[in-house]
């Protein structure tokens, strides 16, 4: 048994380029992203220092970011980033000017800088001039400028420091904006507060919102997503699609340039998976793999080939292997079930990581370097086994990350057995003999690696 484990592993080597890409997250102009082996990327505009890498220069190509390989979600806004890594720690890097970085000074960083010495954070998300994050325990934390009461603090002073919003720890999801932000709980339920000038909380009014309040009656909220300018995107556990806030562009996707202060459903389709807003433009994915935008499209960046606005969802050619859709201020990209990352749209400052300042109006590919073999085993956060297994994988999670899909795809990337539910013993009985790829999708990104069956 264990020579023919070896041969396999072998093969696997020599036959297998590993997987790239796992999560993305994009500022007006950059672009920070993780690759499979836990290490960190960074390109586009760094003016403030936001890439990371030691330097203020504009990268048009990925450059690698330190040497950890043990990055595990990140987030980005117009000039700043921030990541958690594998061991819980929280780091952040770029604009400082409201003391959004967290470190207790008001001083850009041009490298990732740890955030006091707590190893038990799970999600962050950054705003225009204010952070969010989620700890293990479900505490949410803000820190930043504090105006129209953005930090949902009973004050409005900026903190240079994280402080506990509340005293709650129900808290599961957490997207910052411009001037607000917007939260799920752990009960599905859905809460806004900050600056709410053109309905972006979705309480029905125009009005200000100074600390965390709920927004409708449901309880069956999935995702939710808050732009820089101003408008929200969430789906429900039904799959449905849901806008609201500003609409100049027709970001909305309801076929007007209305502004809209409460959650309107788009369409009537049920089975939209994930949804990002960004500059003036939304990208979705539907659970059939399908990619869509619509929106502001000044720079392509709906990657429908034209520099037209769109107020109603398109569908953005003719794959059906997309997985997640994320972007800047006027470009996307997007990753594949493969893990390749594709990016379209302005590319002014090298935001496209193709090398070029050059536009582009399609999807096009960003090259990864191959990497060696994965490694069997998950990073701390999720454990499988046995590994090597017969008939049954069980996924173990070291902090009870909620888990989105399951994914476990052979050799060639063929797509062998999905799974949405919550179930963590998957029974591979009637797999052949060979190794395969498993991916655990969370809200924060995505955990790979592969098992071998026997």
């Amino acid at each position: 048994m264990n020579k023919k484990i070896t041969i396999l592993i072998l093969l696997v080597s020599f036959q297998i380029s590993a997987q790239c890409w796992t999560s993305t997250a994009s500022g007006w102009r950059h672009t920070i992203g993780i690759k499979s082996d836990g290490t960190l990327w960074a390109w586009g505009v760094n003016h403030k220092g936001q890439l990371g890498d030691g330097t203020n220069t504009n990268r048009t190509i990925p450059v690698q970011i330190g040497l950890d390989t043990n990055w595990q979600s990140v987030s980005a806004s117009e000039y700043q980033s921030a990541g958690i890594k594998s061991d819980g720690t929280l780091w952040t890097w770029g604009w400082n000017f409201y003391g959004q970085l967290g470190d207790g000074t008001t001083i850009d960083k041009n490298v990732p800088i740890q955030i006091g010495n707590d190893t038990d954070w799970r999600l962050i998300s950054v705003g225009l001039t204010q952070m969010n994050a989620i700890k293990i325990d479900g505490s949410l934390w803000a820190w930043g400028q504090n105006l129209s009461g953005l930090l949902g603090y009973a004050t409005n002073l900026d903190s240079s420091t994280p402080n506990m919003v509340g005293n709650q720890t129900n808290w599961k999801i957490a997207s910052a904006g411009l001037g607000g932000t917007i939260c799920i709980k752990t009960d599905n339920t859905l809460w806004g507060w900050g600056s709410n000038n053109y309905g972006e909380i979705g309480n029905g009014t125009f009005n200000n919102v100074p600390y965390p309040t709920q927004i409708g009656t449901g309880s069956n909220w999935k995702t939710v997503s808050l732009s820089n300018t101003r408008f929200t995107v969430a789906i429900k556990e039904d799959g449905t699609l849901w806008t609201w806030g500003s609409n100049y562009f027709g970001q909305l996707g309801n076929g007007t340039t209305t502004h809209t202060n409460y959650p309107a459903q788009v369409g009537s389709d049920n089975n939209w998976e994930n949804a990002t807003a960004n500059g003036g433009h939304i990208l979705a994915t539907k659970s059939n793999g399908q990619l869509w935008s619509w929106g502001l499209n000044n720079f392509g960046q709906l990657g429908d080939g034209t520099t037209i606005n769109k107020s109603t969802p398109l569908l953005i050619g003719s794959d059906n292997d997309w997985m997640w859709g994320k972007g800047g201020g006027n470009f996307s990209n997007a990753i594949k079930d493969n893990d390749l990352l594709f990016s379209w749209g302005s590319n002014n400052y090298g935001e496209l990581g193709d090398g070029t300042t050059q536009q582009n109006y399609f999807p096009h590919q960003i090259s990864c370097t191959p990497l060696s073999i994965i490694e069997i085993n998950f990073n701390d956060n999720f454990k499988i086994y046995p590994n090597p297994t017969n008939e049954i994988l069980n996924i173990q999670s070291k902090f009870n990350l909620p888990i989105n899909k399951i994914i476990i795809s052979d050799v060639t990337s063929k797509i062998i057995l999905e799974q949405t539910d919550t179930n963590k013993i998957i029974n591979v009985g009637n797999l052949k003999a060979g190794i395969y790829f498993i991916k655990i999708e969370v809200y924060e990104g995505y955990y790979s690696s592969k098992f071998i069956k026997i």
